[in-house]
């Protein structure tokens, strides 16, 4: 009897023992599974990081071989005062130009939904001239002529005239009676298409949206209520642009 309680203290110890050992084994294959989780999600930073910094790159790249072909482009152009104007993009793309004392502009606006990025049959053009003298600050009124050719029903040509409702250094914004609104925008290589006509539109062009407008429309896979967009001045690649031999 007097050899039974060691004995049993003896075992216990043991037990205990070797359940410490079982926890401190979970506890070190828990610790592992927890070190290896965090170097995975590293790796997993790590990997969409350098992914990222090769799109950053390109896209780098891509703007720099741009803006090289740009500046080119801009060196073929003879007037000083357009190229430094709001009109800049519009005179590299050939839809304004000086002729004497005035500077006349015309667009073609043939993309009248977000279908798709060819040119529809039909066209809606607006032109308009004033004088040089203006061409910096813009004039507070144009007189617009407005014409539909192709394949409509009725081709028609009107004149309106369009008051200055907004100006900075980015856009212009001219709107008339009717809730016509034709804004141009300045050369900016965010810029997608450099000149938009609202024509009578529930959600009308202002300075505070006039940079984000048409993103209000991009849900619209009609033809009706969006604005119309030129494919001349939808952002092509400057390459396609250069002059043939």
């Amino acid at each position: 009897m007097k050899y039974f309680l060691p004995f049993v203290l003896l075992l216990l110890f043991v037990a205990c023992d070797s359940n410490n050992n079982e926890i401190d084994i979970d506890n070190q294959e828990q610790k592992q599974d927890e070190v290896n989780l965090q170097i995975t999600q590293c790796s997993i930073k790590w990997d969409n990081f350098t992914d990222q910094l090769e799109i950053e790159s390109a896209d780098t790249d891509y703007q720099k071989e741009q803006d090289s072909l740009r500046k080119v482009l801009m060196e073929l152009k003879e007037s000083t005062a357009l190229k430094e104007s709001i009109l800049q993009e519009l005179y590299l793309r050939s839809n304004a130009e000086i002729e004497g004392d005035l500077v006349k502009v015309g667009i073609d606006f043939n993309l009248h939904g977000f279908d798709c990025g060819a040119p529809d049959c039909y066209s809606t053009s607006l032109s308009f001239s004033f004088p040089q003298s203006e061409l910096k600050q813009m004039p507070d009124k144009i007189e617009v002529t407005i014409s539909e050719t192709g394949c409509v029903d009725k081709e028609y040509n009107t004149i309106s005239k369009f008051h200055k409702k907004a100006f900075q250094k980015e856009f212009v914004i001219y709107g008339n009676n009717k809730n016509q609104y034709l804004v141009i925008y300045n050369y900016d290589p965010e810029i997608v298409d450099y000149a938009l006509f609202f024509d009578n539109l529930d959600t009308q062009p202002t300075k505070e949206n006039a940079m984000h407008v048409l993103s209000l429309f991009e849900e619209s896979e009609e033809y009706e209520d969006v604005p119309y967009r030129s494919r001349n001045l939808s952002f092509v690649e400057y390459e396609f642009m250069i002059p043939s031999k």
